[in-house]
């Protein structure tokens, strides 16, 4: 009866223990190779996140603009960009990159020339984090090095990835030693030749570390190259070693499982021995795209997979003995109650592992009940964290589609805003190439200006898009301050004067005329302020000022503010106003507009500028919005021409009612070290000219209101007489547009010059010049000079004929008025179809063609003209199209065209465009 109860207990033990080893060892090394895999996998997104930012790169404005001003003598032909602009844009670009990629440890622009001389390289310095431009003495040549001649024979668009190796600085291995990839792509010049290569090192250093931490305390990790040399191993002296002169490999280690590792093409387990143990080997290998391949191998002892199991072969031998105790019949029993749940428990676990539909017995008490409630959390568990798992493998595949989308949504974002522009700025220079008055002029060249600037503006997002950067890099240049505050004010001058605002721009003396800072940050900042102003005034001033705060050596603290006498803020507002999408109330946003995303951008750009911002404001009485910014002074005083250096001492009166107006004009006027004087009503004006005549003195010049003018049109003997009696020097009328354009002048008040609000300051110097008798010289060529200029250079071209193929109505006329211009014969149709027709019935030299039109666009109709068989097929074909990102010019010339410019057309590059094809 014992033996029998011992065999029973044996074998219940036994029979247990072999069904939970059968299920369980396969599952621990399954979840061994979905970890071994998840850390290859994170590895490889790495690399192509880093692909991404390298292709994404290469399509920035820099990488072109630096060719195009190399070939053209140091200047870019397009917008007159000298190189070293170029590149210092472009380290701009690098450094944001470096900053937004701590794995990324320098980032070159390679060029054919020299030797393969690097152009632009900006680094990582490994023992501060800090980010280095690398000055040009220090720039190297790597025309020999094998990754740029791999890269260069790559088409555009390709990639080339590097080998794991050791970083090395002038042929030698940087100390200390630091694991580098190079991902790179090739860059070629309008003409499709190999220019050059952008790069990126990436250090590897943590991605190795990350690969290396096992899961399990006993595992050992190795990642080895295509011919078994070790990049990663537990003992760290073997690591690279083959660059060190101290190879070691894994044929030397496994050599009887070697050639399966290396040549394995999937996620393989071999059943091998190490050191007479037996151990579970694992490979997956690791496959960058344009790159060798590695192999990353996991090694884990079976007793580190089977410790898991002897309480569990204890328990059950035990219950073996403890049921055969009672009696063979309890026995056979406790035997058929306790194996068909384990069967089941073991059925369910193999179940488990086939990913088939899983029960478990319904037990809630003793061993098996124990059991049963173990592999359920195990389970529960395991689906957990596969779950996670999915999540993971999931979010980075979105990651990676969206750097996908980004480079495809840059391209349509590209043309759908430079569309429109064309039509902007070129129906704007088509209005400045008509007979225009003053006034209309100003306001032409104002919108022309505009576009200007937000196409700047567009380009700016084009290239910060690319970056992945958190923060905005800012443009410190040299900029004259005065011109560009009084851009700013011109810009938002008329939609002052639409609603009947006075505008004006004060400035104390001491301002400095030259500073380093960003222009377009700075412009943007002080319009999304006097636009707010303007937008919530409905009557009033709105003053733009700014005055020195401090002044240390070479420094300036500058205050700018706009203050306005509109709504106001109430209170409990003033603290959200830079908060983004925000507004004082609803009713604001309702009435007005708006997102209330501009005061949230013009505080991150003063942030940006270590500067400080604020607001004050009172309900219904009007706001005051600051910022103050310390910025590097590069010049006190601009050059002064012989006629400014020469108003010192001349004097003026300035008549007007509006006090605030007044100050305005007399801190402009102030710059000159003029003797200024104002009065507030005609007659006061009168008594102090009667007097300065008396006394001698010298005649000064009377700037007048054109509103008193208005009011008062009879009431200005005094001035009338000093101008016949020479005690008046002169008179200048100043105001709004239509305040000067109605005002009802006096026969016997001639005027010398006329000033529209707000006033710039190279019009008030050509109005001094007048006033005084002095010429200043600043008066622009005017339009026709221009105009009979590009007709003259324009006669020969009248035998050509040109057929313009674009379907939107405002570029079919910027592009005929051009072509006009310039004494092109043409014709103009809506698309591509329209196009083939047009061309079989008619003679044309060249067609100028649009990419994206209904019916038939540009790379189809381009493809048909190629396949005809007449001599139409030999027609230069020029693309004129709103595609502006990189890869659209080879998207032309692979549909037939011969070469391409974008909108917003560029007069002087269709000019060269078609004198190259049609000379």
């Amino acid at each position: 009866m014992v033996g029998l109860v011992v065999v029973t207990a044996l074998a219940v033990g036994g029979m247990v223990y072999k069904n939970l080893e059968t299920a369980i060892i396969p599952k621990e090394v399954s979840e061994l190779r979905l970890e071994i895999q998840l850390r290859a996998q994170e590895f490889l997104s790495e690399v192509r996140i880093a692909r991404a930012d390298v292709l994404a790169l290469s399509v920035t404005p820099p990488i072109d603009g630096i060719i195009r001003a190399q070939q053209s003598g140091g200047v870019d032909p397009y917008d007159q960009t000298t190189e070293a602009q170029w590149k210092s844009r472009l380290c701009r670009i690098f450094e944001g990159i470096l900053i937004a990629n701590p794995t990324f440890a320098q980032l070159r622009y390679i060029g054919v020339a020299d030797g393969g001389r690097e152009m632009v390289r900006v680094e990582r310095v490994r023992s501060s984090g800090a980010i280095r431009v690398v000055p040009p003495d220090e720039l190297q040549e790597k025309g020999h090095s094998g990754y740029f001649q791999e890269t260069l024979r790559l088409e555009s668009g390709a990639y080339y990835a590097s080998a794991l190796e050791l970083n090395r600085e002038h042929g030698k291995i940087e100390e200390p030693h630091w694991p580098v990839l190079r991902i790179a792509t090739p860059v070629h010049d309008s003409d499709g030749r190999p220019y050059g290569i952008l790069i990126v090192n990436m250090d590897v250093t943590a991605h190795l570390e990350r690969m290396r931490r096992a899961t399990w305390l006993t595992a050992q990790t190795y990642l080895v190259n295509k011919d078994g040399y070790y990049l990663i191993h537990p003992d760290r002296e073997k690591e690279f070693g083959h660059e060190l002169n101290n190879p070691s490999r894994i044929q030397e280690e496994y050599p009887d499982w070697a050639d399966a590792i290396l040549k394995g093409t999937s996620l393989e387990e071999i059943d091998a021995y190490k050191d007479g143990k037996r151990v579970a080997l694992l490979s997956f290998p690791i496959e960058i795209q344009g790159g060798e391949g590695m192999r990353f191998i996991e090694v884990l002892p079976y007793s580190e997979l089977t410790s898991s199991l002897s309480g569990v072969q204890s328990a059950s031998i035990l219950a073996g003995v403890l049921a055969s105790l009672l009696s063979v019949w309890v026995a056979i029993l406790l035997s058929r109650s306790l194996l068909r749940p384990l069967n089941q428990i073991t059925t369910a676990v193999v179940a488990y592992t086939k990913g088939e539909p899983v029960e478990l017995p319904k037990i809630s008490t003793g061993e098996v009940g124990l059991l049963t409630q173990k592999f359920g959390f195990m389970m529960e568990e395991i689906r957990r964290q596969s779950n996670a798992l999915e999540k993971e493998v999931t979010d980075r595949i979105q990651a990676e589609a969206e750097v996908n989308a980004r480079s495809t949504f840059l391209a349509n974002m590209s043309h759908e805003i430079r569309t429109p522009m064309n039509g902007v700025i070129g129906m704007t220079n088509v209005l400045l190439d008509t007979e225009l008055d003053e006034q209309q002029r100003g306001y032409a060249d104002t919108v022309r200006r505009s576009g200007e600037s937000l196409m700047i503006i567009i380009n700016d997002i084009l290239d910060f898009s690319k970056i992945e950067a958190g923060k905005l890099e800012l443009e410190w240049l040299d900029v004259e301050l005065y011109p560009l505050l009084e851009d700013v004010i011109e810009l938002v001058g008329i939609q002052a004067e639409k609603k009947g605002i006075l505008l004006h721009f004060r400035a104390e003396r001491g301002i400095p005329h030259t500073v380093k800072v960003d222009s377009g940050r700075l412009r943007q900042i002080l319009l999304n302020f006097l636009s707010n102003a303007v937008k919530f005034t409905e009557s009033g001033d709105v003053v733009l000022s700014v005055r020195v705060v401090e002044r240390v050596n070479d420094s300036a603290s500058l205050e700018f503010s706009v203050e306005d006498s509109g709504i106001g803020i109430p209170e409990e507002s003033i603290e959200h106003v830079f908060n983004p999408f925000t507004q004082a109330d609803r009713s604001t946003a309702r009435r007005f507009g708006g997102t209330g995303l501009g005061l949230s951008i013009s505080k991150q750009l003063v942030d940006l500028m270590d500067g400080t911002i604020g607001v004050e404001s009172e309900l219904g009485k009007g706001s005051r919005f600051w910022f103050v910014v310390s910025l590097e002074v590069v010049s006190e005083n601009g050059p002064l021409s012989a006629f400014e250096l020469n108003l010192s001492g001349r004097t003026i009166l300035v008549l007007d009612e509006n006090a605030e107006r007044s100050r305005s004009v007399l801190d402009l006027l102030g710059r000159y070290e003029i003797e200024c004087h104002h009065f507030g009503d005609v007659e006061s004006c009168g008594i102090a000219l009667n007097e300065r005549a008396r006394a001698g003195g010298e005649a000064p010049v009377v700037f007048i209101a054109a509103d008193i003018l208005t009011k008062n049109p009879t009431g200005l003997s005094s001035i009338a007489s000093g101008i016949r009696e020479g005690s008046v020097r002169g008179v200048v009328a100043f105001g709004r547009g239509d305040d000067i354009k109605h005002m009802p002048l006096p026969d016997d008040i001639p005027t010398t010059g006329q000033l529209i609000l707000p006033i710039r300051q190279s019009t008030l110097l050509d109005c001094l010049a007048g006033s005084f008798g002095e010429e200043v010289g600043t008066t622009a060529p005017s339009a026709q000079e221009g105009t009979d200029e590009a007709a003259q250079e324009a006669e020969p071209t009248r035998r050509h004929r040109i057929l313009v193929v674009e379907d939107n109505t405002v570029n079919q006329k910027v592009a005929g008025h051009m072509l006009r211009k310039m004494g092109y014969r043409f014709e103009v149709v809506g698309n591509g179809l329209e196009a083939l027709r047009a061309l079989e019935e008619f003679h044309f030299d060249l067609v100028l063609m649009d990419c994206q039109m209904p019916e038939m666009d540009g790379y189809e109709a381009s493809t048909r003209i190629r396949k005809m068989e007449s001599q139409i097929s030999q027609i230069p074909i020029v693309a004129l199209t709103a595609n502006a990102m990189k890869g659209d010019r080879e998207a032309c010339l692979n549909a037939g065209m011969n070469d391409h410019i974008t909108k917003p057309i560029n007069p002087k590059a269709l000019r060269s465009i078609l004198t190259k094809y049609l000379s």
